[in-house]
């Protein structure tokens, strides 16, 4: 198996209910199989920028660095985590989402 990577929106405040919801989604759509190739396949969020919350665009531009990189920050297809980058809706503003990302089996 290969490795895909993935990029999930999602609204909250809460990390952990936000992983959740998420992964519930991709379930849906895709089903808990290992290789599903989506954020179903993590167990945990992992925080991964703990700075304040970016807006959407920047916060899209971190996660395509993130990957990128492939330094171990995101783990790989394998790993149980996934990576977690707080949104806001503004420049400067409270969270109001989080933006996950990683890489899952194919």
């Amino acid at each position: 198996m290969g490795g895909i990577s993935f990029t999930v929106a999602q609204d909250g405040l809460d990390m952990a209910a936000a992983f959740e919801a998420a992964r519930q989604t991709a379930a849906h759509h895709r089903g808990w199989a290992e290789d599903s190739g989506t954020i179903a396949t993590k167990q945990h969020p992992v925080l991964v920028h703990d700075g304040p919350p970016l807006p959407a665009a920047a916060a899209h531009e971190l996660a395509q660095r993130l990957l990128a990189e492939f330094d171990g920050v995101l783990g790989d297809h394998y790993s149980p985590q996934a990576g977690a980058i707080p949104v806001a809706a503004v420049d400067g503003g409270p969270i109001t989402g989080w933006l996950f990302v990683g890489w899952a089996n194919d």
